[in-house]
C-alpha cells in the first residue's frame, strides 16, 4: 500500500502577502542579514516595531518593509 500524501495548493500572492504578521529577533536578523546586536539597536532605536507575546519579543513585519523601504 502506498502512503498518503497530502497535496497543497501553492500560495497565492494574496495569501503570501497576508502569511506573516510578525518575525522573532532571529527570523528578522536572517532576513535582514545582519546579526541580533543590529537588531536590537535598531529596536532601541525605535526603527523597528515590536510587541510581546507572552515572554517572545516579536517584530511587526510592516516595520521591517518600512525599514527596507527606507521609510524607517
Amino acid at each position: 500500500m502506498l502512503p498518503r500524501v497530502r497535496w497543497h495548493a501553492p500560495a497565492t500572492q494574496e495569501h503570501q502577502a497576508m502569511d506573516r504578521l510578525a518575525y522573532s529577533i532571529n527570523e528578522t536578523a536572517r532576513l535582514l542579514s545582519i546579526g541580533r546586536t543590529s537588531i536590537y539597536a535598531m529596536i532601541a532605536d525605535n526603527r523597528l516595531e515590536t510587541f510581546k507575546l507572552g515572554r517572545r519579543t516579536l517584530v511587526r513585519a510592516d516595520s521591517i518593509r518600512r525599514l527596507i523601504d527606507g521609510q524607517a
